[in-house]
């Protein structure tokens, strides 16, 4: 176990300077941390990744922070359906170790977000409409609780706590290990990549997306997509990207309705999953950008191209129109329409089910991700950002199309993420919480994430 001073955080938000930094090597390792950390009642974080924007998630100042980067066994069982994968693991890394077995896993679609925290946030993937959530796709959990104990959660052990990693994010232990279900690819290769779209075809892809909701997503277990609209202060420039996937490794019928749409620029084609995940955030020609800060905010609706062309109208009036904005240094607005199928759903119960409390029918995920260099603009974009999705979620409520949920992975840290998921949820997750932490370690010392309310 190395003790060091040093941190590092996808958002510069997150920077914050915690006492020190344990950087476990084993899972042994993190039990002795918790043990010392719950003698001395020493408030803690917990990093697997990093990739949450805001401060005190994977970050903590007057504390110490418990850096997972160190636990990255990756391991095929022999029948090859399962794969032991440390925690501390980036999902490109987990996608290159099977690539040469033709397998893959249900995880992450940004290469650089870590295994961990987007597994027991829930976990959206290309797989998700026909394998369910990541975290439905766990077969066992390795994890150390309160009291130091190294556990396994699995269908057969410690079933409560299984159920409650499932979206419960950090709020039961640390996880150090997960076993996953593998997938097979056939050939080793996947098809997809980037559409591009200009601002005068808005309508035409968000009609687009929806009738790929009602249409191919219901037949098409295996293909995805990722509609993003953006805007961009530097340059004042508005585009649609799309990324489109297929398991198979061939362009399929049911994304007819996005190529219909007109792209301007397509660099779908036959590739493998690593090289689909980092085409999916720029390809390898991405520049490398300085280091900014970032903001997610979530919201869950129903399907409706009239509502989605609603909500596209007043992004641009919000922001393309925002004399305000152009200042900002370094200002990139997206928002992300996320189609989620009933049947990622129905694949979580199959398994078990999940903490997340989920409405099984088709819906749409929204995330809107603000990206900004300077500390002195942050009470400019963040109240706007509130606004923009108060305002979507105030129709959406009028049209009869919010829904309750709110995706974890997503989501900013005002959101009441756990008490979406219902009372019955939280209900059993506080009896989880109780059994498995009674002195409340996870609820007080361990700072920042979504707490249990």
């Amino acid at each position: 176990m190395v003790l060091i001073r040093r941190n590092r955080n996808r958002s510069t938000r997150a920077w914050l300077p915690p006492q020190a930094i344990f950087m476990p090597t084993s899972a042994q390792d993190v039990a002795k941390s918790v043990k010392i950390i719950n003698f001395f009642s020493v408030p803690f974080a917990v990093r697997s990744g990093g990739h949450t924007p805001f401060p005190g998630s994977a970050s903590i100042s007057d504390g110490i922070l418990i850096s997972l980067q160190n636990l990255t066994i990756l391991a095929l069982s022999e029948s090859k359906d399962l794969v032991s994968v440390g925690s501390g693991n980036r999902w490109i890394k987990v996608y290159e170790f099977l690539e040469p077995y033709n397998l893959a896993v249900v995880g992450g679609r940004v290469p650089s977000v870590g295994v961990g925290g987007l597994t027991t946030g829930g976990g959206n993937s290309y797989f998700s409409t026909g394998h369910g959530m990541a975290c439905d796709n766990v077969a066992s959990f390795e994890v150390v609780i309160a009291d130091g104990s190294i556990v396994t959660a699995s269908a057969a052990e410690n079933k409560d706590l299984f159920w409650a990693l499932k979206g419960g994010s950090n709020n039961f232990g640390i996880v150090t290990r997960l076993d996953l279900f593998a997938i097979p690819i056939p050939n080793g290769k996947v098809w997809g990549g980037n559409t591009f779209f200009l601002p005068q075809q808005i309508n035409n892809v968000t009609d687009a997306i929806a009738e790929y909701q009602m249409n191919g997503q219901l037949t098409d277990p295996d293909a995805a997509i990722i509609p993003s609209l953006s805007y961009s202060g530097q340059g004042n420039f508005t585009g649609f990207l799309v990324t489109v996937f297929h398991t198979s490794g061939q362009k399929p019928a049911s994304l007819d309705p996005i190529f219909k749409a007109g792209p301007v620029s397509d660099s779908s084609k036959q590739r493998t999953l690593p090289e689909m995940a980092r085409e999916a955030v720029g390809g390898d020609s991405a520049p490398v950008l300085p280091p900014t800060r970032h903001d997610f905010r979530t919201l869950s609706i129903g399907v409706s191209p009239e509502f989605y062309r609603d909500i596209s109208t007043l992004f641009q009036e919000t922001y393309t129109t925002n004399t305000a904005l152009s200042p900002v240094s370094g200002f990139t607005i997206t928002l992300t329409f996320q189609p989620v199928a009933a049947s990622t759903v129905a694949h979580g119960k199959t398994r078990g089910g999940n903490a997340m409390g989920m409405s099984e029918k088709a819906q749409t995920w929204l995330c809107l991700t603000s990206t900004w260099a300077l500390p002195s603009d942050d009470q400019l974009i963040l109240p706007l950002s509130i606004s923009f999705i108060k305002q979507v979620e105030d129709l959406a409520r009028a049209k009869g199309l919010l829904e309750q949920y709110l995706f974890l992975n997503d989501a900013a840290i005002d959101q009441k993420v756990i008490a979406s998921y219902g009372d019955a949820q939280v209900k059993e997750l506080k009896k989880v919480s109780k059994n498995y932490d009674p002195k409340g370690v996870f609820q007080k010392l361990a700072k920042g994430g979504f707490k249990l309310p």
